[in-house]
């Protein structure tokens, strides 16, 4: 090759990778550039005559001034949305899209009597089965549906739509292999040590298994953010459970198995083809290789495990609570009314809340993002102090605004208590309720905060402090839960709720505050 020609090729190649990325600053940077645009020694050495990439760069240096470069420069005008409250507004609304269909079940619980797999009509032998149903679904998905939602999450945003659709497809299918397994084990306990009567083990199996075959369908949907199709399917599964009710004249448990196992059909058919057309979206470049399967399964494990004991933090003090010994009391485990009253309004004030967690992810990388223009490269100092001291306001203000939203909440029961005479409202002002509701409420208030510090180290890539901080905050739960509650009366487990939600608070709060007051090292060393 001539020297000019050579020559002629370098300059096109510094033009090929400086292409909407500036004046590169040295030789050190083209070396990078030239690694990101995909060469390596070998290609160097190969292809171009040169030893390394390094010795290649500096070949490529001197060109450096020969061309113009269209450089953009991000103002903070420029990047920032002059509608702040717009902005909050939109992304507060985006977060509470998740708890959609809890409010639509809540709604239908105060209008009609009953949801897809709750009712008022149920005495305390049905709920208890019931309960017991969802709560593990929810658990044995719980693990899944993060899985699903974070690795098919990040192909997609990379436009990997034929890896976010084989991935996605394979922890599907994972799932379903799960709930399949965890059946067949509740199964042979039941055949060899029958725990309780054969109708009501049907019962609890039956809604264990079509809700989770639901919550998986949910969470392939949530990946793509279609909250709108989640909230669609709710409607339909509580518009058939109206139906057969009312119209076909079931009863309530039968209308809400075939509620489920209708639409359970749907949204697994309309899952499976979901994730195929995506797959076809693919360019027929596009490399559809996943990673080797111990490669894929430790990078989804943190995943799996966080999932699995976010909701076991959630569910176990009330599992603690109602395997408190009495007399008369027929299975191991009984529904205790005012129990779950109490953690049920208190809920609400988490519903309510749940939004300020996407308010809060969005806020700091939107700010990091400015302050990565605002900022030299030597004021890294400057850029720490900033983000650290937005962290410690918008705690401040989420905690104001907390304190404010479960008082409010106790005063809308007071007041449908005193105007509307509900059911609900009534029993909440028996002991020992409302004191279990203050409790559970303020642990509620912790487990929201913890969110927001779990989805900035995830959005970092720091996994394994928050899976770490949730196994120590389920152990202190069943121990302070099982101690209080057997000393002293089953309204005491939710103090294991209190302290493991303490336990969480404290150990991502801490690392989260070493984050932010690092977060140049955090931020730039997170992909």
């Amino acid at each position: 090759m001539s020297d000019q020609k050579r020559e002629e090729e370098l300059k096109s190649l510094l033009d090929a990778i400086t292409q909407e990325r500036g004046r590169p600053i040295d030789v050190w940077e083209i070396t990078a550039l030239l690694e990101i645009y995909g060469l390596r020694d070998i290609d160097a050495k190969n292809d171009w005559g040169y030893d390394s990439l390094f010795d290649m760069a500096k070949d490529m240096e001197p060109f450096i001034d020969t061309k113009t470069y269209e450089e953009k420069h991000y103002g903070i005008i420029e990047l920032e949305e002059t509608n702040t409250l717009k902005r909050v507004l939109k992304n507060y609304f985006k977060g509470l899209a998740f708890s959609v269909p809890m409010i639509l079940q809540i709604l239908m619980m105060l209008t009609v009597g009953y949801a897809i797999w709750s009712s008022l009509r149920y005495d305390v032998h049905l709920a208890t089965l019931i309960t017991l149903g969802t709560f593990i679904a929810l658990i044995v998905t719980g693990s899944i549906s993060q899985a699903i939602g974070r690795k098919g999450l990040y192909y997609l945003k990379l436009n990997e739509f034929a890896l976010a659709s084989k991935i996605s497809m394979h922890i599907y299918i994972i799932g379903f292999i799960i709930v399949i397994a965890v059946a067949l084990l509740l199964i042979f306990i039941q055949f060899f040590f029958y725990m309780m009567l054969q109708e009501d083990f049907l019962i609890v199996l039956s809604f264990y298994i079509l809700l989770s075959i639901l919550f998986l369908g949910n969470a392939v949907y949530y990946m793509f953010e279609e909250y709108l199709s989640v909230t669609i399917y709710f409607i339909l599964a509580m518009a058939l459970v109206y139906i057969f009710f009312s119209f076909f004249q079931l009863n309530v448990m039968m209308s809400q198995l075939y509620a489920l196992a209708i639409t359970d059909i749907i949204i697994t058919f309309m899952t499976i083809k979901k994730l195929r057309d995506l797959r076809k979206k693919s360019d027929l470049a596009e490399g559809e290789a996943l990673p080797k399967t111990s490669v894929l399964a430790h990078s989804l494990m943190p995943f799996f495990t966080y999932g699995l004991l976010y909701f076991l933090l959630l569910l176990i003090d009330r599992v603690i609570a109602w395997s408190v010994y009495y007399e008369g009391k027929p299975y191991f485990i009984w529904f205790i009314v005012p129990y779950e009253v109490g953690l049920d309004w208190a809920l609400i004030a988490l519903i309510a809340l749940i939004g300020i967690t996407e308010v809060s992810i969005y806020e700091y990388m939107y700010r990091s993002q400015i302050l990565t223009y605002k900022y030299h490269c030597n004021e890294y100092k400057k850029f720490n102090e900033d983000v650290y001291s937005f962290f410690k306001r918008f705690n401040r203000l989420f905690f104001i605004v907390s304190l404010i939203v479960i008082v409010c909440v106790y005063f809308a029961i007071y007041f449908l208590d005193q105007y509307i005479n509900s059911t609900m409202s009534h029993i909440f002002f028996q002991p020992p309720t409302p004191f279990i509701y203050w409790v559970a409420a303020f642990s509620y208030v912790l487990i929201v905060n913890t969110l927001m510090n779990v989805l900035l180290l995830f959005s970092l890539s720091r996994f394994l402090a928050p899976v770490r901080y949730a196994f120590y905050a389920v152990m202190t739960d069943i121990v302070v839960g099982l101690i209080l509650s057997r000393m002293l009366g089953y309204e005491y487990a939710v103090f294991g709720l209190l302290a493991g939600s303490l336990v969480f608070f404290i150990g991502t709060a801490r690392y989260t505050r070493h984050v932010t007051k690092n977060f140049d090292f955090y931020y730039y060393s997170a992909y």
